[in-house]
């Protein structure tokens, strides 16, 4: 029996025992949740309608007016020169891995990008001969595919359209990761990975061990794992957060498997799913460093950072490849020595910056905007401004900050109900007994009788909230601790860091709000028009605040004074 088996026959022993003990109460448990069920079920039309529409507004966003500004946008200068290098074959040095550059590299590559342009500086104006469009499209494709993920993974954890459409468009109106989408940079690619990890992991989850599906979704989990460490190596903390995911999945299956027999299988089976993660993520890892140094050949501006038995390893690129004095160099040597100095480097960076804000400063988005780009212009007479800021969506922010803070009390009353689950049942069943016994008490006790059936109606929800909590327990831990984990990194660093670095735990937080999302709908409304009512109001307001700060996200001209109504926050004011 798969985890998603035993999760859905436990769910349905603890609902049927809680719908007998509800029944005395006069609250009908069971026909409540039929209502909802009814309510929140939708043909398969509607549903794929839903997901193409969300899909279609994160293209929108993402690609609209992509080839403005036709200058050089903040990092475009580090990355721009990283893809010409790869072109000319010119060894360089960064403190990150390789996977994205290589990506942006096979783009330039395959559009006859021209690599003489030099990205020299910050708002460098594009020859007209530079098809810089062509490499701002392959993260900002990449990044319009993440809002129907985060649908289809909402969906596969068992949450209505409601909170699916919920999470897609939070992500999908999500400026700062719009901005990060709309240059030839590389967060768009990690928050990509990261989401199909999400996915797949889920889906891993509904199938029993050693079938084709099974090896499939693990598999492709684990790539999107890996493709997010050689991105980015703060992804680590949510490899971490797969860990726990796993190891719960251990402990609660063996919980509701008995025989011995049976938990040594379920050991086998995490046991080799842990080693299809590990050699995943190794595997292309290591491929990435492969084809890195295939790639660059010749001298170039690394050759600094690098030793001298390193260096030799290189060629002259107007004349053959000589010999290295020492012997050909392995992959082996080059990829640690690499890994080392990058570390280094990465941990020797103490530089500050006006537009830097601190980890803390983040979940409620208290941080700084980064500046990004901004020229003046004359329009009509008037002098305006425009700019391209890197800031989120504050409705967002604020949303799953809410959510991550209704999870946690969430996992802490569950782990409060599993302390005390036996002072609940003897209560419960007082209260039955009390209610039973005042059946034929005067009028003039109505009041204590009404009293005595909301206390059971509103002890009844908790356990059905509570119940709730329990089927999804591992994934509620994960989303949570990917969260929590993908900050982390940024708390033990004391270099410069920005805004954008939250994008990681922003993925995680808005799984998280849409998930509790849904599950109060499941739980207080029962009102399929309320349900619907209450979710466009909250789309609303994430659309409103995409598009009031839209100039700022896409450069559009903006007077002083309406920049500074766009300044809610002094936090969000460079530190000057």
């Amino acid at each position: 029996m798969t985890n998603e088996e035993q999760r859905k026959k436990k769910s349905v022993e603890k609902f049927e025992e809680l719908c007998k003990w509800s029944k005395n109460s006069g609250f009908d448990l069971k026909s409540y949740s039929q209502t909802h069920n009814e309510s929140t079920s939708v043909s398969p039309k509607i549903d794929l309608l839903l997901f193409l529409i969300v899909t279609l507004v994160s293209f929108y966003c993402r690609l609209w007016r992509l080839s403005e500004p036709s200058e050089v946008i903040f990092d475009e200068v580090h990355f721009g020169k990283f893809t010409n290098w790869y072109l000319k074959g010119e060894y360089f040095f960064d403190i990150h891995p390789p996977l994205a550059k290589l990506i942006l590299a096979m783009v330039a590559r395959a559009c006859s990008f021209d690599p003489t342009f030099g990205f020299d500086s910050i708002s460098a104006e594009y020859p007209s001969n530079i098809n810089y469009t062509c490499l701002r499209m392959a993260p900002s494709i990449v990044s319009s595919l993440i809002a129907p993920v985060l649908y289809l993974t909402i969906r596969e954890i068992g949450c209505s359209v409601y909170g699916a459409a919920l999470a897609a468009l939070m992500i999908a109106f999500e400026n700062s990761l719009i901005v990060e989408s709309r240059m030839i940079v590389t967060d768009a690619f990690l928050i990509f990975f990261l989401s199909l990890t999400v996915l797949f992991l889920i889906k891993s989850t509904k199938y029993k061990p050693f079938t084709t599906r099974w090896y499939l979704f693990t598999a492709v989990s684990s790539a999107g794992l890996a493709c997010s460490i050689s991105v980015k190596l703060t992804a680590l903390g949510v490899g971490a957060a797969l860990a726990i995911f796993q190891i719960l999945i251990v402990l609660s299956s063996s919980s509701r498997n008995a025989t011995q027999s049976s938990f040594i299988d379920l050991i086998k089976h995490y046991a080799i799913k842990a080693s299809i993660v590990i050699g995943t993520t190794v595997a292309i890892f290591l491929a990435c460093y492969y084809f890195h140094f295939e790639l660059l050949p010749y001298h170039g501006t690394g050759d600094v950072f690098m030793s001298h038995q390193f260096r030799l390893s290189l060629s002259d690129k107007d004349n053959a490849p000589r010999q290295s004095q020492i012997g050909v160099q392995t992959f082996w040597e080059k990829f640690f020595h690499l890994n080392q100095v990058m570390h280094n480097s990465n941990m020797a960076i103490n530089t500050t910056h006006p537009y830097s804000s601190k980890w803390y400063q983040w979940p409620l988005f208290m941080g700084t905007a980064v500046n990004y780009w901004d020229k003046w212009v004359s329009i009509d007479g008037d002098n305006l401004r425009k700019r391209i800021y890197c800031m989120g969506n504050p409705i967002t922010w604020w949303l799953v900050a809410l959510g991550i803070f209704l999870i946690a009390i969430s996992l802490f009353l569950f782990a409060v109900s599993i302390v005390f689950s036996r002072m609940r049942n003897v209560n419960l069943h007082e209260i039955i007994i009390l209610k039973n016994n005042n059946n034929n008490i005067r009028k003039k006790e109505n009041e204590k009788r009404k009293l005595i059936k909301k206390t059971f109606i509103s002890y009844t929800r908790f356990n059905y909230f509570i119940d709730h909590i329990d089927n999804y327990l591992e994934i509620i831990v994960f989303l949570f601790f990917g969260y929590i984990l993908s900050l982390i990194p940024f708390v033990l660093i004391t270099r410069v860091t920005w805004l954008y670095h939250y994008l990681p735990s922003l993925l995680f937080g808005i799984l998280s709000f849409s998930f509790i999302y849904d599950l109060l709908l499941k739980i207080f409304i029962k009102k399929k028009y309320f349900k619907l009512i209450i979710t466009m109001i909250i789309i609303s307001l994430i659309t409103f605040g995409w598009y009031f700060f839209r100039p700022l996200t896409y450069g559009l001209p903006l007077s002083n004074e309406n920049f500074q109504k766009r300044m809610w926050l002094e936090n969000w004011r460079p530190n000057k």
